[in-house]
């Protein structure tokens, strides 16, 4: 379902902070919200989350919000960090987006996105720090049937977190996004506290109208813009942290008394439409715009800020961050589909799931719920695995064991239990070869099986190569795959099965940063080499590991460690005979027995001050 109304109305009053005009614009957008729902869904959302508002009103006990106004006593009192300029992680944040996907999903006749990175689905976004904040804008959306959308796409949004609606239930190639960081070189300063409690500014004046205990309430002018931050000192001058805080274009009295008369209000509708008032939708948005402006909250004339926050400890003073010569990076990323639809795509509805084609065209419905998708025909919930039957419109189900799905469009099967033999079938559900496996698995979408102790490479048609002189297969990146013979020599092959790097290392790692570490003995030094086998950097370290954007670690046999860039050029030298690597996705921290420590591009970290 779509937001909730009850919620959507209720962020109407809260989340204005420019009067009459602008509360009204944002009951416009509301209303308009509204087109396409029928008055059944309107009715049903009402009914069923008139009690979430009535929760909301709890929120409010006389003066604000249900926080309590308390003396906190020294030791119970909690900090954080002062707001501080810190833009050295701008180039940082503008490099995360090298390897980003999104997964697509349907249901009831729209299309839903959620954004991700490939090399770790556990990733998130970083952290922006004080003063900066980011922005997704699409700019194209590339269909998988060709076409390409430009129009309305900054409408949609770039989640990293939840599914958002990107319009048709049309298959997606890939989404163009234009990633902007909006940040402040420098910043103006206010502080006001009850000795001095009033400040001008902009044109516009700051008032703290209460400050007692953990509490304070201050009033803004609204033509006062650019607002980074809030926070609040004690009597020693230590930031406090924050419990809590409400905003609004109304003093705390008349927002609690405006929200009460939101809750008549809304329950006066909800009488009207469980009446059947409104034959229509457009009726129902007549009603709420001749209605909604009349009540008593979008009257607010004082042309203020209201602003409540409770502190973790009792407040002294607030200081005002107001970010001035604002600045702009950005880039552009290209996150491509993940997603597995093959022909048939399934689209979740109220009663049952629609198969649709490439097009996005219903072909078929069938009752029940959404099935997991292991590719285009095979499918599998709790308890079985199913076959789409596209003569007999119908899921088939599977009495087998396991069902291993891979790219080329074929599917492995253990009929029995988990030590049977692998059989290949195909889309159609047919064997496709009498050649049974003991394992298969993909690297770089090469389909790999074994074979009384031999690797074969297995093509579209189910056909098993054998792999010459390969006794394993070890992991994979950047398009190559590590191999090894039964001498244990390592080199590595590419996608199409081919020894693109003799089996003449040691100690051999995946590529990362277009190197991969190596040793030419046993016991030996390591040194680097490209994807072409050339050595990039010679045999001279005791230890190294792999590169991560660019850096990685290395100690030399005469003792302390090095951070060296991709070219070997040295970038820290430590004398420490420890190091301690600490990864976070794909940042990483390198920790010396000195104390020193350096992040991913081996640069200095300073611990802040408490």
């Amino acid at each position: 379902m779509r937001i909730l109304i009850i919620i959507s109305i209720f962020f109407v009053f809260l989340s204005c902070t420019n009067a009459q005009d602008s509360a009204n614009e944002e009951v416009n957008v509301f209303i308009a919200e509204l087109d396409g729902k029928s008055i059944d869904e309107i009715k049903e959302e009402i009914n069923n989350n008139i009690k979430s508002f009535e929760r909301f009103t709890k929120f409010f006990e006389g003066n604000g919000f249900s926080n309590k106004i308390e003396k906190i006593g020294k030791e119970d009192e909690k900090f954080e960090t002062a707001f501080k300029i810190d833009t050295t992680n701008i180039d940082k944040l503008l490099r995360q987006f090298n390897h980003i996907k999104f997964e697509q999903s349907f249901s009831e006749y729209t299309t839903k996105l959620e954004f991700g990175f490939k090399e770790n689905e556990h990733q998130r976004l970083m952290n922006l720090g004080a003063g900066i904040t980011q922005r997704f804008v699409p700019k194209k959306i590339y269909y998988s049937n060709g076409s390409v959308r430009t129009d309305s796409t900054s409408n949609y949004k770039v989640s990293f977190s939840f599914n958002e609606k990107w319009g048709q239930t049309l298959p997606i190639d890939s989404v163009e996004v234009n990633y902007e960081l909006h940040y402040s070189a420098n910043y103006d300063t206010i502080t006001i506290s009850l000795d001095n409690p009033i400040v001008n500014y902009g044109g516009g004046r700051i008032e703290l109208v209460k400050a007692k205990d953990n509490y304070a309430y201050l009033t803004i002018s609204d033509t006062i813009n650019g607002i980074s931050e809030i926070q609040g000192l004690n009597e020693d001058g230590k930031v406090l942290g924050e419990s809590g805080h409400s905003s609004s274009n109304q003093s705390p009295e008349k927002t609690e008394k405006g929200i009460k008369e939101l809750l008549g209000y809304l329950k006066k509708m909800q009488k009207k439409l469980n009446n059947n008032t409104f034959k229509t939708t457009e009726e129902f948005q007549n009603y709420l715009r001749k209605s909604l402006p009349k009540l008593d909250y979008f009257n607010d004339n004082d042309d203020l800020y209201h602003k409540e926050i409770y502190f973790y400890g009792n407040v002294k003073e607030i200081k005002l961050y107001f970010a001035k010569t604002p600045k702009i990076r950005q880039t552009q990323f290209r996150a491509v589909n993940t997603s597995v639809f093959g022909n048939y795509i399934q689209m979740p509805v109220e009663d049952g799931v629609i198969f649709l084609n490439q097009e996005g065209k219903e072909q078929f419905k069938i009752a029940g719920e959404e099935f997991n998708s292991l590719n285009s025909r095979f499918y599998e919930d709790d308890n079985f695995y199913y076959h789409l039957n596209t003569e007999k419109k119908q899921l088939d189900t599977l009495l087998v064991y396991r069902i291993k799905a891979f790219s080329n469009g074929l599917v492995g099967v253990q009929f029995e239990q988990e030590y049977d033999k692998y059989r290949l079938f195909d889309l159609e559900n047919k064997q496709v070869t009498t050649s049974n496996y003991e394992e298969l698995f993909e690297r770089e979408g090469l389909l790999l099986g074994v074979k009384n102790d031999e690797l074969h490479i297995i093509d579209n048609l189910g056909q098993g190569h054998l792999l010459k002189g390969v006794s394993r297969v070890g992991n994979s990146q950047e398009g190559l795959i590590v191999v090894e013979n039964k001498r244990l020599n390592s080199g590595f092959m590419n996608s199409k099965g081919e020894i693109v790097i003799p089996m003449i290392y040691y100690d051999v790692e995946e590529f990362s940063d277009g190197l991969s570490k190596v040793k030419k003995i046993i016991g030996g030094n390591y040194g680097f080499i490209d994807k072409k086998g050339k050595v990039i950097l010679p045999f001279i370290y005791e230890s190294a590991y792999n590169f991560v954007k660019g850096v990685t670690a290395v100690r030399l046999e005469e003792g302390g460690y090095k951070l060296i860039d991709t070219t070997g050029k040295v970038l820290v030298e430590v004398e420490s005979s420890n190091i301690g690597i600490s990864t976070n996705f794909e940042e990483r921290t390198y920790s010396f027995g000195n104390g020193e420590k350096y992040d991913t591009y081996g640069v200095l970290v300073e611990d802040d001050d408490e």
